[in-house]
């Protein structure tokens, strides 16, 4: 499952380019704001602390819409 990390402001988040503060997301070697970690398929679900998320060439999918 992807781990949630407690950080201190110093590089932006990938996702939303804001500064990275308070409690990351880690996927796939990037950190990112807990609320920006979403399912890239289309359903928009939130995946922090979920363990049902599946790595689709480089981007995080639910396991729902990693099987369409």
């Amino acid at each position: 499952a992807p781990q949630v990390l407690e950080h201190t402001p110093t590089k932006p988040c990938p996702v939303c380019n804001e500064p990275l503060s308070g409690q990351c997301a880690v996927f796939n070697g990037r950190e990112m704001h807990k609320l920006c970690f979403k399912c890239a398929g289309g359903c928009g679900k939130g995946l922090a602390g979920k363990s049902n998320v599946v790595n689709v060439q480089g981007k995080a999918f639910c396991d729902l819409c990693a099987v369409k």
